[in-house]
């Protein structure tokens, strides 16, 4: 490699690293576009994220398109760990355009494949293949219930205890539980 192959790869470097500075405020312009729809919100922002670096061409739909999955939780770790696209197909061995199919186009992957991607995220092959995407909530680590329980306790008002100003709260573990606490 000579000099100016160096020199070269330090400006495609350094461009690059410019052009991610905006995708913080594509993130949240995609949340507050597609309130509803998360997997939109993922597919979009992993389109734009691969196609604003140099060598990193997302090989699949337009940054916009509709996509449709039958394994949404592939793109929610994905999406999750920052990984790029020539990473999670090494796992798989399959080609970028194959793995952008499987994101959007709706096309299966092998056992064998499944169990790289498994690999690669650490993750178990029935959360992968699951045709519904599992939302966790990061800030308690728990799943759908709990995600609901918080939803709804931001709506509410919640009564101030008698010895001091701290507010009580009370966590559902259970539909149940949440329905006794209301």
């Amino acid at each position: 490699m000579n000099n100016q192959d160096i020199m070269a790869l330090a400006a495609s470097l350094v461009n690059s690293t410019e052009k991610t500075r905006t995708l913080p405020s594509l993130r949240d312009r995609l949340k507050a576009e597609y309130p509803a729809d998360l997997y939109r919100q993922m597919i979009v922002y992993q389109r734009h994220r691969h196609n604003i670096v140099d060598g990193e061409l997302w090989q699949g739909r337009s940054e916009y398109e509709p996509a449709e999955t039958r394994y949404p939780n592939i793109l929610a770790e994905f999406d999750a760990s920052g990984f790029w696209m020539d990473r999670i197909v090494m796992y798989a061995e399959v080609t970028p355009a194959v793995m952008a199919a499987v994101m959007e186009d709706n096309w299966e992957l092998s056992f064998r494949e499944m169990r790289g991607l498994s690999r690669c995220f650490g993750c178990k092959l029935d959360y992968l293949a699951a045709p519904v995407l599992a939302t966790v909530d990061p800030s308690t680590n728990k799943g759908k219930a709990r995600q609901l329980f918080l939803d709804l306790v931001k709506h509410l008002r919640i009564p101030r205890n008698s010895g001091g100003n701290k507010p009580r709260l009370h966590f559902a573990d259970s539909p149940l539980d949440l329905i006794r606490l209301l």
